[in-house]
């Protein structure tokens, strides 16, 4: 151990001290190991030091180096690492790993430098966590594993909108779905439609309901948005004219069962109305959404207004 003076500082130079830069050509200064990173640490007004530490689980610190360096994905750093080593064949090695981790065997397979296990396709198989192979002729592989043919199956993934058995393929039936590789069909969720032949439902379309995978003409008076499982019933003082919509009554009708009504003579209906209102005694609906008081000179039955005759006049009602 030595020390020396540069700057105003006072060096102890223990074995693995590092970026002191001097002009000196005396002052000899020692690299770092590989497998190690080295601090020199200054306290103010004190002396300099330089620790000396090992490299910790997945890191790796070559030589000369002043902090650790995190393992790179598909490679794996035990303490004391001076470069990382690459994952071998039939294990998986994320960033930071300090060993490597074993695949699944039969399911997945791991090449060497794998970061992540890897699913075994359709249509393979796994001898090894570290290979997958082509599934032979006369043989069918499915989650790794490869299974001989029996006499008559088909061999083969049973392609969309099929259902297939161990020796025969149909059309999938209506109200069902059938991705590929399907040997039972799945039920048609509510909402949705699946005509004969369906690999993926479709949704219900406007004015229309479907159930059990079936598409039903939404009735008069209901309302059948995209997506309905059951027609839902217009709503009072409202009308369904397309059987995918409901509306707002207009001024001068009303709306009942969905279905919109003209109002009568002599009968008040607002936007809105589920029903006619008669006019009042004194009242006169001229317009079959408004009602009106009946003016001087006039009186008024029935919702209508009627001019008085001469030598007569009129009493409003209100007033008495």
């Amino acid at each position: 151990m030595e020390m020396v003076t540069f700057d105003g500082h006072n060096y102890i130079l223990e074995h693995g001290a590092i970026n002191i830069k001097v002009a000196r050509s005396d002052l000899k200064v020692a690299i770092c190991d590989a497998g190690f990173f080295c601090e020199q640490i200054c306290p103010d007004g004190g002396t300099c030091t330089v620790s000396k530490s090992l490299c910790e689980k997945g890191t790796y610190c070559p030589e000369g180096q002043t902090e650790a360096v995190m393992c790179e994905a598909g490679t794996f750093c035990p303490a004391g690492s001076s470069t990382p080593t690459p994952c071998p064949p039939g294990s998986y090695c994320p960033e930071g790993s300090s060993a490597p981790k074993k695949c699944n065997a039969g399911t997945d397979f791991c090449p060497a430098g794998s970061s992540t296990p890897q699913k075994c396709e359709v249509g393979h198989y796994c001898p090894t966590p570290s290979i997958q192979v082509l599934c032979e002729a006369g043989y069918y592989c499915s989650g790794g594993d490869k299974n001989l043919c029996k006499d008559g199956s088909l061999c083969e993934e049973c392609p969309d909108g099929m259902v297939c058995g161990k020796s025969s393929k149909s059309l999938c039936p209506q109200g069902t779905y059938c991705p590929a590789g399907t040997s039972s069909p799945l039920p048609c969720p509510e909402g949705m439609v699946c005509m004969s032949g369906t690999s993926s439902p479709l949704i219900c379309p406007k004015g229309s309901y479907c159930s059990s995978g079936i598409a039903y003409s939404c009735e008069e008076g209901t309302h059948c948005p995209e997506g309905s499982s059951f027609p839902a019933d217009c709503s009072p003082g409202h009308y369904c004219p397309l059987a995918s919509i409901e509306l707002l009554c207009p001024a001068g009708y009303y709306c009942v069962g969905g279905v919109k009504k003209a109002c009568l003579p002599g009968s008040y209906c607002p936007a809105g109305s589920s029903h006619e209102e008669g006019c009042g005694l004194g009242e006169y609906c001229s317009e079959a959404g408004t009602k009106k008081l009946c003016p001087a000179g006039s009186y008024c039955l029935g919702g209508e207004k009627i001019q008085c005759e001469a030598g007569s006049f009129k009493i409003n009602l209100t007033e008495i």
